[in-house]
């Protein structure tokens, strides 16, 4: 059993069991809430090729290198 983690990506909330996949555009508000033992595997793409330079530009952060 690998649990059930409820996702909500902008406006809308919803439900994800194994097997399931979802998307979010970048700079799209996002959280997921585990609601029971959950196993959640997360693959982030960044188009610069720059994950750092990325965050900093959503978040105004200064991530250093």
């Amino acid at each position: 059993k690998e649990g059930k983690v409820r996702m909500s990506i902008g406006s809308e909330t919803f439900v994800v069991e194994a097997g399931d996949t979802y998307h979010h555009p970048m700079g799209v508000k996002h959280q997921h809430e585990s609601l029971e033992d959950s196993v959640r595997i997360e693959i982030k793409f960044y188009p610069d090729g720059n994950a750092i330079e990325s965050w900093n530009r959503l978040v105004g952060g200064s991530l250093a290198k």
